[in-house]
Parts: structure tokens; sequence; C-alpha cells
């Protein structure tokens, strides 16, 4: 028997026939291929502890993401709701259409002599609280 035909008895999984067990006793390859394919076949998984640890990294990971769902983001988005609300309450709702005024166009003596006007107004007044003093 040669060192394939053992390898492909060993993979199978089933009992060695006597003529494989005595290459496998005289052959170190083999010896190595067997052990590498046990250590294999009996890897079926992690072990129970190691689930455990993953299970509770992530449920702790989870209660905090949901911690921070509920302390955090619901305060913000219901204070956000409010704040909305009260600018949209204060402002009168939807802003209302207003009728179109004509514009008039002004001439730039015309605002001299409205600017004259009021402030000679102004100084009248002025001229007439310093008297009273």
């Amino acid at each position: 028997m040669n060192c394939h035909e053992v390898e492909r008895e060993i993979a199978g999984g089933e009992r060695l026939t006597d003529e494989a067990r005595d290459h496998l006793f005289r052959c170190p390859a083999c010896q190595r291929f067997a052990q590498i394919s046990c250590a294999a076949q009996g890897a079926t998984g992690p072990s129970k502890e190691v689930d455990a640890g993953v299970l509770s990294v992530w449920r702790r990971h989870a209660l905090r993401a949901r911690r921070f769902w509920q302390r955090v983001l619901l305060p913000a988005a219901a204070a956000a709701v409010v704040v909305l609300s009260l600018c949209w309450y204060a402002g009168g709702g939807a802003p209302v259409p207003r009728e179109r005024t004509e514009s008039v166009e002004i001439d730039a003596e015309t605002v001299w002599q409205t600017e004259w006007t009021v402030t000679d107004q102004e100084l009248g007044k002025l001229e007439m609280l310093l008297a009273c003093e």
C-alpha cells in the first residue's frame, strides 16, 4: 500500500484496513497526515465557553446601543419636534400670501428734500428744548 492510498483511507474517516495500519506504523509522513487529519476532524467549532463569552459581549454591546438610543437620540428627537412646533406656532403657521403693492420710484432730489425737511424739523425741536432751559 502506498501513501496516497493510506491518506485516502484516513480522509474517508472509516476504520483503517490492516495494510493501511501497517503502512501508517512505518511511514512518518502518513503519521503526520493522520495527526493533522484527526485534529481537523475533531475541531467541530468553538467551545461553549467561547460561545458564551462572545454572546455576552454582543449582549453588552446591544444593551449599550439601546441605552444610547433611549437616553440620547429619543430625547433629542422629541426636543427637535417641540422646537419646530413652537417655531411653527409662533410664526403663525404657514406663510400667507400677501397682496402685491405697487412700487413707487423716487428720484434723488425728492429723497434729499425729504431728508432735509425731517432734519430741519428735528433741529427746530432741539432749538425749542434748548430755549426752554
